[in-house]
């Protein structure tokens, strides 16, 4: 292949993946799931959070969580079904609360940032970040799990979850 056209394929692909439409990088995977989220959000749902970090006991503890209205209504340890410190999990309190958690770990351009996110719904379900590869331990991981939107009782009968 000539010099000159081996340059412009070059120029051609870099221009078609700069125009892509296709998520990215953390950033635009994070943007994409957030607009699943805000599309798809149930105002009432459940799911189970683990947080993996090198810190206490009582904070990598599984604890499940149920959320109506936007407001936690439950948090409690799911190994022992004993009230979990919702101010030591403000983090992962909502789902909302995840994601201006994850936000904030993105805003100050972390060395390493891996998530995937429900196809569907949009909310988080596995993320790692290492905010400085100079720092040790100070790796944080979130795996939730369970997640499960909620029917409301009206009367005596059953509907389907309400949108946000």
């Amino acid at each position: 292949m000539r010099p000159h056209t081996l340059a412009r394929l070059a120029a051609l692909v870099g221009t078609l993946t700069a125009c892509s439409d296709f998520p990215t990088g953390p950033t635009a995977d994070f943007d994409a799931a957030w607009q699943r989220w805000q599309r798809s959000q149930p105002a009432d749902y459940r799911y189970d959070v683990q947080v993996l970090c090198f810190c206490g006991p009582e904070r990598t503890r599984t604890v499940h969580a149920v959320v109506s209205g936007g407001q936690t209504v439950s948090f409690f340890y799911a190994d022992s079904g004993n009230a979990a410190d919702t101010v030591l999990f403000s983090d992962v309190r909502t789902m909302d609360r995840l994601f201006a958690t994850l936000q904030a770990a993105l805003d100050r351009h972390p060395y390493r940032f891996v998530a995937a996110y429900d196809p569907n719904l949009g909310y988080p379900v596995s993320v790692d970040i290492d905010v400085d590869a100079q720092i040790v331990d100070e790796e944080v991981s979130y795996r939730i799990s369970n997640f499960s939107p909620l029917l409301r009782a009206v009367g005596s009968e059953t509907v389907p979850p309400a949108r946000r």
